[in-house]
């Protein structure tokens, strides 16, 4: 999932909360990639560390993209 952080309604970070909460149930994982304008230093470490499995900023280069693609999600 590219999971934008600045959604109305529901944003990004308590869309995954819920998410990890059904895997918690269910068993499984689904990767999930946060995509934000934020760009600040220490923005990605934050992500990750509150349950992203992998960060792109906007706006989005198409080569970071299909790295953090290929790093996040399982070959095979």
């Amino acid at each position: 999932i590219l999971m934008d952080i600045n959604m109305p309604v529901m944003d990004g970070e308590c869309a995954l909360s819920v998410i990890r909460e059904q895997e918690q149930r269910t068993g499984g994982h689904i990767p999930v990639i946060a995509l934000t304008s934020h760009a600040l230093k220490g923005d990605r470490e934050r992500f990750i560390a509150g349950g992203f499995d992998g960060y792109i900023s906007k706006p989005v280069l198409m080569d970071q993209l299909r790295e953090e693609l290929q790093r996040v999600i399982p070959q095979g």
